[in-house]
């Protein structure tokens, strides 16, 4: 064996391991629960510092718009931004989020199935 990997690293942009953590973690409450809008998936996921009063089951009132709106955006991008971080990884570009032309849409159930079933059926089992 050489030691030579298949795949090499991408050096153009830099990729923090805290934020990898924050986007992964928004895709799998996402995949949990699909019918979440993206506020709430933010402050499950607790996405952002300055947003975390906010509480995801609670009805929305106007007093917290702009820190729901604000939450929005920030989950929108977290999201996109994970997809795009898995789309270049199965092509060989790691890291790197830059927009894939042939990206395939987020199948959110299917994530949850693949994350989350076994150890559901580990549950199960006596």
């Amino acid at each position: 064996m050489t030691g030579d990997a298949p795949y090499k690293l991408s050096r153009a942009t830099k990729l923090h391991y805290v934020s990898v953590l924050r986007y992964l973690k928004c895709l799998h409450v996402k995949s949990a629960n699909p019918k979440m809008t993206l506020w709430q998936v933010g402050a499950t996921a607790g996405l952002s510092v300055q947003h975390r009063s906010l509480d995801p089951l609670a009805e929305p009132r106007a007093e917290n718009e702009k820190q729901r709106t604000a939450l929005k955006e920030l989950t929108s991008r977290a999201l996109s931004r994970g997809h795009m971080i898995a789309e270049n990884a199965a092509r060989g570009i790691f890291p790197s989020y830059a927009k894939c032309e042939h990206a395939l849409p987020v199948d959110y159930p299917f994530i949850y199935r693949k994350r989350f079933g076994p150890i559901q059926k580990a549950w199960k089992s006596p």
